[in-house]
């Protein structure tokens, strides 16, 4: 058995991770990989350069000699009746949800980029706004944080594969000039309220004792997240040197809006409009 074992990693969010993990030479020799699927047949992706074989995650036993396991879900599924079996047992096994359903948002800490791992066994990847937030936050460290307010907007890429089928279709019919179904939920050409309560969850653990204010809505892009970042102070200070604490972090990137979409990065670096006082 594999030391590393990722679950559904033929989700969107699971050929990313399989495609991150490439970029940075890991060894798959150490992963194994499952679906959580109804579907009987083993599946086939491509890692490293080398296409893997999926296997369909039956009982506890497969995942016997795992010293950690990665959650890449988009929707929940009787198959994960066999994870949660498992972490019930082994309560020693690192397990990482980085899905985004919440049969598993009431299992250990949130982690964001810039922050060292919490000792807990049990953790989820927060949303990439509150990533996003993590590394302004990191480059304003000593500026004396009072309050924070968060207002995200969310590509359909949050909502998988399925979402992204859902918003070609809709684009395409409206586009034509039909009308939907008025019961459908539309996201093309479309903004809707989203419930806040896990951002708000994390943000809790993540920026404890902050007054905190978190809206979250659903837009109608494919990808990339926008977030509209707030700090109240408990000082002064002016806008030079706002910008250089923007400037401090390598992962940080101030940019002149409007931009064009090909000036926007696939992942790594967080691009920063305007700030104002």
């Amino acid at each position: 058995m594999s030391r590393i074992a990722m679950i559904d990693p033929m989700t969107l969010l699971g050929r990313e991770t399989l495609s991150e993990l490439g970029e940075r030479n890991y060894h798959f020799d150490d992963c194994s990989l499952y679906h959580s699927t109804d579907v009987e047949e083993h599946q086939v992706t491509a890692a490293g350069g080398s296409a893997m074989l999926v296997s369909r995650l039956q009982a506890p036993e497969d995942l016997d000699g795992a010293e950690a396991i990665i959650l890449c879900s988009d929707r929940d599924n009787e198959g994960l009746e066999v994870l949660d079996r498992v972490l019930e047992e082994r309560q020693d096994l690192l397990f990482i949800d980085a899905s985004g359903i919440s049969r598993y948002e009431h299992l250990g800490q949130a982690v964001a980029g810039g922050r060292a791992l919490p000792s807990s066994r049990r953790l989820r990847l927060a949303d990439p706004a509150l990533v996003m937030a993590m590394h302004l936050l990191e480059a304003f460290d000593g500026f004396g944080l009072r309050s924070l307010s968060l207002a995200s907007v969310q590509p359909v890429s949050a909502m998988g594969e399925g979402g992204i089928e859902i918003l070609a279709r809709q684009a395409a019919r409206r586009l034509q000039g039909e009308n939907l179904d008025e019961n459908e939920e539309i996201l093309a050409f479309n903004i809707k309220t989203v419930d806040p309560g896990r951002m708000k969850l994390d943000s809790r653990e993540l920026f404890p004792g902050v007054e905190l204010t978190v809206s979250v809505v659903m837009g109608g892009c494919f990808h990339g997240h926008l977030l509209h970042f707030g700090l109240g102070l408990e000082e002064r200070v002016d806008i030079g040197e706002v910008e250089t604490a923007l400037r401090s972090s390598d992962r940080l990137r101030r940019v002149e809006f409007p931009m064009n979409l090909s000036q926007v990065p696939d992942r790594e670096q967080i691009l920063v409009g305007e700030p104002s006082l």
